[in-house]
């Protein structure tokens, strides 16, 4: 048997990463140990925020190259 957890990073609407992100544990007959469960999707959730990142700050590098190109072509 399998037990589904939907996993919330929170209701602010900048932080639309992992809502409905779905952990699928597999059923012992005990209760899963949350702990880990939260610890894993931290991992996971920290991993994605390292990765964004570093593609926010590529994009601003090419955005500040851009805007120094356009500033140059308008003095034209």
């Amino acid at each position: 048997m399998l037990l589904e957890y939907v996993v919330v990073c929170c209701s602010n609407s900048a932080c639309v990463h992992f809502i409905n992100k779905i952990c699928v544990i597999s059923y012992i007959d005990e209760a899963p140990n949350m702990d880990e469960t939260i610890r894993q999707a931290n991992i996971e959730i920290q991993g994605e925020n390292r990765n964004l990142q570093a593609l926010n700050t590529s994009l601003h590098e090419k955005y500040h190259t851009i805007s120094l190109k356009v500033h140059v072509l308008d003095e034209f």
